[in-house]
């Protein structure tokens, strides 16, 4: 019922979000009056202005093999969005790494892996997680950002838990049925405690919550999918979903654009072997950019997170 409810709704949610970006533009706080609408659409020219240097990889050629990577990515990224800022909702996570890594990040990257491996589990083994948690795109030295070793390795434990799961998926698919949300959720927060991320475990209703978004986030990218609505709708509609579970700023909805248009399509595209490249590019533009440094630094985290799971993403040829 909610896969139709949403298909009836898609071809609004272009417009809906449009209408939540002109408000930011005159709310108080974020807004034309204090620079960061101009900071982002300068980021933004700078960042096409990389793009065009980038050549789409076999992975950009063929439409149903980029739409299986940009869809996974979506809905990672997404997961990562929701898991962040569920924090306001759920409580929140203790910092991993004895407190070093702020709790928000721990709480996206158990959001994103959940979702990413829901997403796996759903692509009828089409789209696949490979082995590259031991390869993953660091983070790197970063001016003014503490922990940035720490920080690296959300990559590496997000596409190692996508991985495990994905191993085990049995566990998960039984005879045709949807996949187990709960479960997978339930097995992710289990190895974020065992690999010493939190220390902290998801209320039955804290994991419904997680469950009902990702029913409906599935949902939309199942209706991209099956092309029955395109890019730009796919993004619009995921950040409709989001902003259903969880409360978003303005600048959250800028940071979504951005990465959304510019970033997410061009990693889903190109060679895997080029991220890691393209990321260095990307985070050292974000750091020239006139974006304040806090913002610059959860930019670039969240870039990072793109990059390893469009590497992480890897799809069987020749699609049926």
């Amino acid at each position: 019922m909610k896969k139709f409810f949403l298909f009836g709704l898609v071809m609004t949610l272009v417009c809906n979000l449009s209408c939540v970006e002109e408000q930011v533009k005159v709310s108080g706080g974020i807004g034309p009056d204090n620079g960061l609408k101009e900071a982002y659409r300068d980021l933004s020219m700078s960042l096409d202005a990389l793009n065009n240097k980038y050549v789409p990889g076999v992975r950009g050629v063929d439409w149903k093999t980029s739409s299986l990577v940009l869809s996974t990515v979506s809905m990672d990224v997404t997961g990562w969005r929701y898991g962040r800022k569920a924090g306001a909702i759920i409580g929140g996570f203790a910092g991993g790494f004895g407190g070093i890594v702020p709790g928000y990040y721990i709480g996206g990257l158990l959001g994103g892996a959940a979702s990413s491996a829901i997403g796996y589990l759903g692509g009828k083994e089409y789209v696949v997680p490979n082995d590259a948690y031991s390869t993953v795109v660091s983070l790197g030295v970063q001016d003014g950002m503490l922990n940035s070793a720490e920080l690296d390795s959300i990559g590496y434990y997000h596409n190692l838990m996508v991985n495990r799961i994905y191993a085990e998926r049995d566990k998960y698919l039984h005879q045709g049925l949807p996949v187990d949300y709960a479960k997978v959720i339930g097995d992710v927060n289990e190895m974020c405690n065992s690999f010493g991320l939190c220390d902290e475990y998801l209320t039955p209703g804290e994991t419904q919550n997680m469950v009902d978004f990702n029913v409906e986030l599935d949902s939309v990218n199942q209706l991209y999918l099956s092309e029955k609505i395109g890019e730009d709708s796919l993004f619009a509609a995921s950040a409709e979903v989001l902003g259903a579970y969880v409360r978003l700023d303005e600048n959250d909805y800028y940071e979504m654009s951005l990465l959304d248009s510019k970033i997410i399509p061009v990693c889903a595209a190109m060679y895997p072997s080029q991220v890691p490249h393209y990321f260095k590019d990307f985070k050292d533009i974000v750091n020239g950019s006139h974006l304040p440094n806090v913002i610059k630094s959860d930019l670039i985290v969240t870039g990072m997170f793109v990059a390893n799971s469009a590497r992480c993403a890897s799809v069987k040829v020749p699609l049926p």
